[in-house]
């Protein structure tokens, strides 16, 4: 959970919670779904946030540490978030309201500053939208292309156009942990009777990113240390500029139509 300098290596989402909210915990908030398994964007919840489940009957040196109070007459679960990056204080989390001292005074260069939440509800539905502000991230879209491009936010199997970037220039967007963004050549379906601004192709593309994603795969959008994800978006010369390259080119019209196919296409 932690690395060499004591920093969460993953994003932690904690519950305490006594034996009689349990029920309330597991079967009506279903903690800590929808935050495990695989999301729609085919990426494991575990490989970006670890989930922690803690039953105690009266306050415990881990309830003291996170600063958790009530034990017996504890009357909401209470949820305890942490970004990754963050450094535990020696003396255990000190709360002023739903943020910890350090980060209240504005001081983020301390021990767990501006890194810190908690929040006790009863309700599952709350418990998701707060959650899900705890996973924003700031990204950062820096257009090297040399054509305008067109965002998207990929959801299954839709594509929401979300803004066009210029040549050269940076847009910023605030998104989730998990998601999911394409980018393409905003000249892409721009002439009559193409198939479609919707139709999303690899080779139409300049890149697909999964936020919070690290390796070296061609989708990892890994955070950075300040919390923010920045996406170098590539100079590409050879696109398909129909979304129907593939298909032509079986139909031999690489051939058969030349002028008509490097019009289209790159």
């Amino acid at each position: 959970m932690l690395d060499d300098e004591g920093r969460l290596e993953r994003n932690l989402l904690m519950v305490f919670f006594t034996p009689r909210l349990e029920e309330l915990v597991t079967d009506e908030i279903v903690y800590p779904y929808p935050f495990a398994g695989m999301s729609p964007q085919s990426i494991w919840w575990e490989d970006l946030l670890q989930t922690v489940s803690i039953r105690y009957h009266r306050s415990n040196d881990l309830s003291r540490f996170f600063g958790i109070d009530g034990g017996d007459d504890m009357e909401s679960p209470v949820f305890v978030f942490g970004k990754r990056g963050a450094k535990l204080p020696d003396e255990g989390l000190r709360w002023l309201g739903d943020t910890i001292e350090s980060q209240a005074l504005g001081d983020r260069n301390q021990a767990g500053g501006g890194m810190f939440r908690r929040y006790s509800t009863k309700v599952r539905t709350d418990f998701e939208t707060w959650m899900w502000r705890m996973i924003e991230v700031k990204v950062v879209f820096n257009n090297r292309h040399e054509h305008p491009v067109e965002l998207y936010w990929i959801f299954e199997t839709r594509a929401d156009f979300k803004m066009e970037i210029a040549a050269g220039e940076s847009a910023t967007v605030y998104s989730m942990l998990s998601h999911e963004f394409y980018i393409r050549d905003a000249r892409v379906d721009k002439w009559d009777g193409s198939p479609g601004r919707w139709k999303m192709t690899t080779g139409s593309s300049l890149g697909s990113w999964k936020i919070g994603v690290e390796g070296d795969s061609e989708d990892a959008a890994p955070i950075r240390p300040d919390g923010s994800v920045v996406i170098d978006i590539p100079n590409r010369w050879c696109l398909d500029m129909s979304g129907h390259c593939k298909w032509w080119d079986m139909q031999k019209q690489c051939k058969e139509n030349p002028v008509f196919m490097r019009e289209k296409v790159s």
